[in-house]
């Protein structure tokens, strides 16, 4: 079902402004931590994997935001990947990336996450690492 979801949502960034316009927005718009849903995770996993290198700098910075924000939990970012790596092995990299993104920073709150996300990230995938 992941699958499903996922390949329907890649299509529609691929051939679509509006739609990661619109999902960019939406995500950007949640203000609690509580309206997250995994399935904004996959979505900034997504653009990011399939777009420009505008679109991956505008989800990095959307992403860094979130997780300064506090609005990004690990418990958000488990229930993104447990159950779902299958579906998610494409996108391995790109939630590496993010990883790294925050584990790299000088920000303390942005690096404990981001190790806390590259330990869950390697763990997820660890059969394909």
């Amino acid at each position: 079902r992941a699958l499903l979801t996922l390949e329907a949502v890649v299509s529609g960034i691929k051939f679509r402004k509006q739609v990661v316009d619109k999902l960019l927005h939406e995500v950007s718009a949640v203000r609690r931590a509580d309206d997250h849903l995994p399935f904004d995770i996959w979505a900034l996993v997504l653009i990011r994997a399939c777009g420009d290198a505008k679109r991956q700098a505008e989800v990095d910075r959307i992403f860094k935001q979130k997780v300064r924000a506090k609005l990004l939990s690990k418990a958000l970012m488990r229930s993104s990947l447990v159950r779902h790596a299958d579906a998610l092995k494409p996108y391995f990299r790109e939630f590496r990336s993010l990883a790294n993104l925050c584990m790299v920073s000088h920000d303390a709150q942005l690096a404990a996450f981001g190790a806390q996300l590259y330990t869950l990230v390697f763990k997820e995938f660890a059969d394909d690492c």
